[in-house]
């Protein structure tokens, strides 16, 4: 099962939140059950707090739970102050120092979680026989190859996973 900020339904805990407006914010409207996007939008927020609900927003969908392939999901949609945000609303009064010691343990060791830290791109894909409304597919595919075994993210294996996938799952 994964975690969630489904949890959220007591005021009470609001003073042991982070003094933080964003996740203070955002916290108050899961507890009015109002959709924080639709409230930043009546309410002519900044864009930067509407794309902060938003990603909040991504990380509940996204299934996202404690372990390090989850955690490196979550940094694909995320920025690291949104993430641990995210996992401070999870677990609120509850200890995630090592929640966030693994955040900031993969963000340092250099582990690939985005697209952009692939050895391969999508000029790379279009070479392998890929037409260019698949490549997204083909790239995401390989990212979550890579999230899972990051000793795969050089140009010749992930060359043969995108050859098998564009073989079976594009349309060309």
């Amino acid at each position: 099962s994964h975690i969630g900020i489904d949890s959220i339904k007591n005021l009470s805990v609001f003073s042991s939140l982070p003094k933080d407006l964003y996740i203070r914010f955002y916290y108050f409207c899961k507890l009015a059950n109002a959709d924080a996007q639709k409230v930043c939008k009546a309410l002519k927020t900044d864009n930067q707090l509407l794309n902060y609900s938003y990603t909040m927003h991504q990380l509940e969908a996204a299934n996202i739970n404690t372990d390090n392939q989850s955690i490196k999901r979550a940094l694909n949609l995320a920025d690291e102050k949104t993430l641990k945000d995210y996992y401070t609303l999870c677990f609120i009064g509850k200890k995630i120092d090592s929640i966030f010691t693994s955040i900031d343990t993969i963000i340092k060791s250099g582990e690939p979680y985005k697209l952009s830290h692939l050895d391969i791109n999508g000029n790379d894909i279009m070479q392998l026989g890929c037409n260019s409304k698949n490549i997204g597919a083909v790239l995401n595919f390989l990212l979550k190859q890579v999230i899972a075994d990051p000793s795969i993210n050089n140009k010749p294996q992930l060359a043969l996973l995108a050859t098998d996938f564009i073989k079976t799952q594009c349309t060309l």
